[in-house]
């Protein structure tokens, strides 16, 4: 898992010059950025436990509908108060964009994911927040154009290797429960 963290640092060390290009704590933005990450991670391990002991019994797009239906309205009022809506324009790529991510990058996506999350273990799925970023890399140099630095493949190379150790673990500890049952 620290090698696939590694490669995630990696990955984003060009944000570096978002900080100055340097990492202190004495930057506000920082120990900030800092605090949302840890305070994300929690939240993230801590709904993927509670689903896991508790979600059972429901059916995965249940467990989506509510948090989704909420978190929707929830933004579209804070938006309404904080945005400025005369500069936005309707137009069919903006449409289509809000509809394609509402529908493949959260009802599909989080109804698989919980579904996978009865079938998989919780440690093998809380490993998937590793893969976002190699996909999200993916994806915008095959549509977005984007270029691939050294530290983006050492970093992609990095999580990758540790996805693999750490699966590798547990499919050889399943291989070896099942050659003692037999």
């Amino acid at each position: 898992m620290f090698i696939g963290f590694a490669g995630v640092v990696f990955i984003f060390n060009i944000d570096l010059q978002h900080f100055g290009g340097v990492l202190s704590f004495e930057s506000e933005k920082f120990v900030i950025s800092m605090i949302a990450v840890i305070f994300s991670a929690l939240f993230n391990a801590s709904s993927l436990i509670m689903v896991k002991r508790f979600g059972g019994a429901i059916h995965p797009l249940a467990i989506n509908f509510l948090p989704l239906t909420l978190s929707g309205l929830i933004l579209f009022i804070i938006s309404s108060i904080f945005e400025n809506w005369d500069t936005i324009k309707f137009g069919v790529k903006g449409i289509g964009s809000v509809i394609y991510l509402g529908i493949f990058g959260s009802i599909v996506t989080f109804t698989v994911y919980y579904w996978l999350l009865k079938k998989v273990p919780a440690i093998i799925m809380s490993l998937t927040a590793f893969l976002t970023p190699v996909f999200a890399i993916l994806i915008g140099v095959f549509i977005g154009k984007e270029n691939i630095t050294a530290n983006i493949l050492i970093g992609a190379v990095l999580i990758l290797i540790g996805m693999l150790l750490v699966n590798s673990y547990f499919l050889v500890k399943k291989i070896t429960n099942f050659k003692e049952k037999k």
